[in-house]
């Protein structure tokens, strides 16, 4: 709080304004010609996470085992620096030879034993982007899905409080509200041609 002191004297019968002050809690007073007494007020929102999804499909002949899909993530447009990208900034799919389709975070964070991207923090309202790629191994067999994602985050206040009112996961063409969304293929190669050989042998007696 404030203390203000006022001053009055008599001046002929007439009451007049002698000095006017404004000490702070520590009884410090203010100075210059516009003193007054000042009050700073602050305002702080709480941050807010979000775990980007990616999804893995796969399409074609049956395969041989078991296969890991690794993807990326980078940051995009980061206005006021208010998103920071987790530490883990890949992800991991692994499906068994019989499953074509998995996605992690399969929630809102990840489980364990999900291989997830790190979680995204928020400090600050706004519209962020971010790019997610599927990482090209070049196994033989399998066709890669090279067309990247954007992963756009809305960014809110709400009672103070810093929330993600919208996500989408957006390239050519394609809108996905849920992950980015990455099919494969697996194809064999036909076998070298064969040709079958034939040898005949003749026993017994001299034929005519």
């Amino acid at each position: 709080p404030w203390t203000l002191t006022v001053g009055i004297q008599d001046e002929g019968g007439a009451l007049g304004l002698k000095r006017v002050t404004y000490q702070d809690k520590n009884g410090t007073p203010a100075s210059g010609p516009n003193a007054m007494a000042e009050f700073t007020n602050s305002y702080q929102v709480t941050d807010i996470t979000y775990v980007p999804k990616v999804t893995k499909v796969m399409t074609g002949d049956p395969r041989p085992g078991e296969k890991t899909f690794r993807f990326t993530i980078e940051q995009g447009s980061n206005p006021g620096n208010g998103a920071v990208l987790g530490t883990d900034k890949e992800a991991a799919i692994t499906l068994g030879k019989e499953e074509t389709t998995d996605t992690v975070p399969i929630g809102d964070t990840a489980a364990a034993g999900e291989d997830a991207f790190g979680a995204i923090t928020f400090t600050k309202t706004g519209t962020y982007t971010f790019t997610i790629r599927e990482t090209k191994e070049g196994e033989l067999g399998y066709s890669y899905d090279e067309v990247p994602w954007t992963l756009t985050v809305k960014v809110e206040d709400v009672n103070s409080k810093l929330t993600v009112t919208d996500h989408t996961y957006t390239r050519a063409g394609e809108t996905d509200p849920t992950s980015a969304t990455f099919t494969n293929g697996y194809e064999t190669t036909d076998s070298v041609p064969f040709t079958p050989e034939v040898l005949k042998r003749i026993t017994g007696e001299a034929r005519p």
